[in-house]
């Protein structure tokens, strides 16, 4: 079966050689699949990114449609505020001459 230690030497160089080459591709395989979840994660980031990105656009466009609103409300409600100013007034001078005829 062997004849000299350098067809043993050659076997057990072979053998080695073998279980180096299972453990780098298994090494490679493990690695690979970590880049590959890894760029998974990315895309799932840059996704959730993007919907806020999108999120923020929308918040600032309904912002500016509100702000731009704003001026239009207050003057209505200043007018309000004025028309129930001269309500008052106007009531209480109306009333104030019915407590007069007393």
């Amino acid at each position: 079966m062997f004849n000299n230690s350098t067809d043993i030497l050659i076997i057990v160089a072979a053998i080695a050689i073998a279980v180096l080459t299972f453990f780098i591709s298994w090494s490679i395989y493990y690695f690979i699949r970590m880049l590959k979840q890894a760029n998974k994660m990315v895309d799932e980031i840059k996704e959730k990114v993007e919907k806020f990105g999108e999120l923020l656009d929308v918040f600032k466009q309904k912002l500016t449609d509100s702000l731009s609103n704003l001026g239009l409300l207050t003057k209505s409600i200043v007018r309000l505020i004025d028309y129930f100013k001269e309500r008052k007034s106007s009531r209480g001078k109306t009333r104030r001459k019915d407590d007069s005829d007393f």
